[in-house]
């Protein structure tokens, strides 16, 4: 009988054991997929304060380029200057620095503060290059809202006008500009509802995205962005809907079919009832066109032609890196010195362009808007953390880096800013960050 319940406490002693080894396995592996978890969620954690630090210092960056360009120069802005999409390779890497022997007191790694690990991309954009849809929200019976009623409609009625499959025409045009007029006058400014708050169900316009919430399904995703062109050639140059034709690269962003919001901004400068203008120097062809009639519209090809005889400066470079003396291409006297081509120092030159009136007046929504300085800005910048690379810096030949390179984050930033003489003011700001949690970080 003792040996029976001997035997019985044994069988339950290694009943207990073989339970005690389940537990301590199941946390053995809860541990180690919590220590796993824990690590990826730290290295997205160090990736995250990484990208940010690499955003605020490319932003500095851009203000300062803004802030030179602002200094150095006719007050007059163009499509050359420093800030300019043309110059986005310096912007992306101006006041990156490598290891460098020969310039370190201390030895070849004391100067190495480039990151890695950290790829940018930053160009900056002119907000007075586009039509502000905040005209809009001003009185009907107001110069402001019925020139910028007319404006919008031109423009869509011209952003796709090469692609006429795609193309939209004045009738759609009307429609739309009306079904976001009584929108915006539902979403107006009054006691229940004041600026710049919005309540709950309700919205207004604060960014182009905003616009999709239009009723009415006319505002589309595939009219407001970039869509591809089924019938381009990929191997052809690209399409350019900067400014005025053409595939020269230095001119033109391969982006396919453009979509509307290109030729867009919403935007409320820091004064009340800021005057609406658009930058003659810096503006799209598409925006150009639709400042005039539709029978006038073929000068928009006059004006970027005119105006790139002043690309080249040949007093200097507009290198901010370089931080030489010579100035914008727009700025110094090289370009536009005899007030017959060049960039435009004021509305009134739009006349020494062949096929011009004399006179503005005949062009009401031209001199309407017209202008030859931009005050506000996006900063606009990605960045993307990579690893797998054995290089030190992305600057050097990507065909001699080894091993792989995996993106593991992504950080997306655009700032519209308005410059001042004091300085900056922050209008708008937003972010977008985007993890990649991955298994192996190899």
């Amino acid at each position: 009988m003792k040996r029976h319940a001997h035997r019985h406490e044994e069988g339950i002693a290694l009943l207990l054991v073989l339970i005690a080894l389940v537990l301590v396995a199941a946390l053995a592996t809860e541990v180690s997929q919590t220590a796993a978890t824990q690590g990826r969620i730290g290295r997205n954690t160090m990736n995250d304060f990484l990208l940010r630090s690499a955003i605020e210092g490319r932003a500095n960056i851009c203000r300062a380029a803004l802030k030179y360009d602002a200094t150095n120069g006719e007050s007059i802005d163009t499509e050359s200057d420093d800030w300019s999409w043309k110059n986005k390779d310096t912007l992306s890497s101006w006041g990156e620095r490598a290891s460098d022997a020969s310039s370190s007191s201390q030895g070849p790694d004391s100067s190495a503060y480039a990151n890695t690990n950290v790829q940018i991309v930053a160009w900056i954009e002119d907000e007075r290059a586009k039509v502000n849809l905040l005209g809009l929200s001003r009185p009907r019976e107001t110069a402001d809202f019925k020139n910028t009623y007319e404006l919008l409609i031109r423009v869509i009625d011209e952003f796709r006008e090469p692609w006429s499959s795609l193309d939209q025409s004045e009738a759609d045009a009307s429609e739309m500009v009306d079904d976001l007029t009584d929108w915006l006058e539902e979403q107006s400014d009054d006691d229940e509802n004041p600026m710049p708050s919005v309540l709950s169900g309700r919205g207004r316009l604060q960014s182009i995205n905003d616009l999709l919430r239009v009723p009415g399904g006319k505002w589309k995703k595939a009219l407001l962005f970039d869509v591809l062109d089924p019938d381009a050639d990929p191997d052809d140059g690209g399409t350019d809907y900067g400014s005025g034709g053409g595939t020269d690269a230095e001119w033109s962003r391969s982006n396919g079919i453009p979509g509307l919001a290109n030729y867009l901004t919403v935007h409320a400068e820091s004064q009340a009832n800021a005057p609406l203008r658009i930058n003659i120097n810096t503006c799209s062809k598409v925006v150009l066109r639709a400042l005039f009639d539709a029978r006038d519209a073929d000068l928009a090809d006059e004006i970027i032609e005119n105006r790139r005889e002043g690309a080249e400066d040949p007093g200097g470079s507009s290198d901010p890196a370089g931080g030489a003396a010579g100035g914008s291409a727009g700025s110094g006297d090289a370009a536009g010195a005899d007030d017959e081509s060049g960039y435009f120092k004021n509305k009134g030159q739009l006349t020494r362009v062949e096929g011009m009136a004399n006179a503005l007046d005949e062009y009401p929504r031209l001199n309407f808007f017209a202008d030859t300085r931009s005050d506000v800005f996006s900063i606009r910048i990605v960045a993307t953390m990579v690893t797998g690379t054995t290089e030190s810096s992305f600057g050097d030949d990507p065909d001699q880096q080894t091993g792989p390179r995996d993106i593991t984050a992504s950080y997306q930033y655009r700032e519209v800013v308005q410059r001042t003489e004091q300085g900056f003011v922050t209008l708008f700001v937003e972010r977008r960050h985007d993890p990649i949690y991955q298994q192996n970080n190899q």
